[in-house]
């Protein structure tokens, strides 16, 4: 492969990263955009307010097909399973609030689901009186042993539907998710795969992967060079007549009327009219200009593994987060503990500080050092969270860690921690 990614790719193809002395290390939460589809932006904003009536009626519905056929193709699924939506919350929320659910139903999760998934739960719990059991595991952990949790609880329990993630937020730990779906198949339970952190990150094809989950949805703009933020959903045609949008719009149907599944949220992406432009720039500028999936996932785990291996080696006590077994390899988000007599020194620490001891980190790498990456406590350990992308070289790794270096020893000195 003749392709070279890293800071002369970067400079030809994402010139907006570094341009003001930014080193990015955070991929995972935003994403990024290439040359080629920020000028695509600004092409299809002149065509809309050029003509928008023309746009809307006419060539909005051209797009939002060719998006979806676009889509399905990437995902190996018939494109008619398929639908956007504005964010991973809302995909999640579409599904949750309109599944016909019953007080005591079971819901089962991963204790590392995101939070704003497990808000949802919460609501659930609140208003309908479901029963929600988060599975409290301790990393590392195998995908054998994470797979016999869930399967545990299958035994146990008349389990409605189970949640879990491809790639966890925080931590950032891979999921066994193409076993727990048919493991899920093989108790009569409802599968959501929250893939948040999927297209682009994994090489997730339903077809080639005989994966076939009730319910998937994946955030384009993280991991696969698209706007922020859209999401793809898709729903098994077996669940496709209860699905609703959210919020209900004029699109409603009735759930014994026909289906017109992905219709229904045709409407609802109007207002993101440049998005569904973007799909197939975006997957091209992938296959054409990147050399294509597997030379992206290539480049990506192997510069995580040499991230991994340099954080340990120069910041002797830190340790990355994994599963056993190498499980998590495959993926190019990694989180790190800090050395143990850093966390300690939180130990005695109330939550309000705690958060804002972080703030102050934070304000401290983005403002003093030019960079940043997610800072959280994981049961009482003190982490962060690194994203390998194919603009980046290791280099950029090592100043991200310098830097978080340097504003922990300052902070625990200003604060006699």
């Amino acid at each position: 492969m003749s392709i070279q990614f890293g800071h002369k790719f970067r400079e030809q193809h994402f010139p907006l990263i570094n341009s003001k002395g930014f080193t990015s290390v955070n991929h995972g939460s935003y994403g990024m955009l290439p040359l080629v589809l920020i000028e695509k932006l600004n092409e299809v904003t002149s065509e809309f307010y050029s003509a928008p009536d023309k746009y809307v009626f006419k060539t909005h519905f051209e797009n939002y097909n060719n998006a979806l056929s676009a889509m399905g193709q990437f995902l190996g699924c018939a494109s008619d399973n398929l639908a956007f939506v504005t964010g991973g919350t809302v995909a999640v929320n579409t599904i949750l609030r309109s599944l016909p659910l019953e007080k005591g139903d079971v819901f089962v999760i991963p204790h590392t689901t995101y939070s704003f998934c497990k808000k949802t739960f919460d609501f659930l719990v609140d208003t309908l009186a479901v029963e929600v059991v988060v599975l409290d595991y301790e990393l590392p952990i195998s995908h054998d042993d994470i797979i016999a949790q869930f399967r545990d609880v299958f035994e146990r329990k008349k389990v409605k539907m189970a949640f879990f993630d491809t790639v966890s937020s925080m931590p950032s730990v891979k999921l066994p998710y193409r076993e727990l779906t048919s493991l899920c198949a093989e108790y009569g339970v409802l599968s959501y795969v929250d893939a948040a952190h999927g297209a682009g990150l994994l090489p997730i094809h339903f077809e080639a992967m005989n994966f076939k989950p009730d319910f998937f949805s994946t955030n384009l703009h993280k991991w696969l060079y698209y706007p922020y933020t859209f999401t793809v959903l898709y729903v098994d045609p077996k669940h496709q007549k209860s699905i609703q949008t959210f919020p209900i719009t004029d699109t409603y149907q009735n759930p014994a009327q026909s289906n017109f599944f992905n219709h229904k949220f045709e409407s609802q992406t109007r207002g993101h009219y440049m998005k569904l432009a973007m799909v197939q720039p975006a997957i091209e500028f992938r296959s054409k200009i990147c050399g294509g999936e597997d030379h992206i996932l290539d480049y990506c785990t192997e510069l995580s593994a040499a991230t991994k291996k340099m954080v340990e080696e120069r910041w002797p006590g830190a340790r990355a987060i994994s599963n056993k077994n190498n499980d998590c390899l495959d993926s190019a988000m990694t989180t790190i503990c800090v050395p143990d007599e850093i966390s300690s020194a939180f130990a005695h620490v109330d939550s309000a500080k705690r958060a804002a001891y972080l703030e102050k980190l934070v304000d401290e790498l983005l403002d003093t050092y030019k960079t940043f990456m997610p800072l959280f406590f994981y049961k009482e350990k003190l982490c962060f969270r690194v994203s390998a992308q194919i603009y980046n070289e290791l280099s950029d790794y090592e100043y991200a860690i310098d830097s978080l270096k340097s504003a922990i020893t300052q902070l625990i000195e200003e604060h006699d921690l």
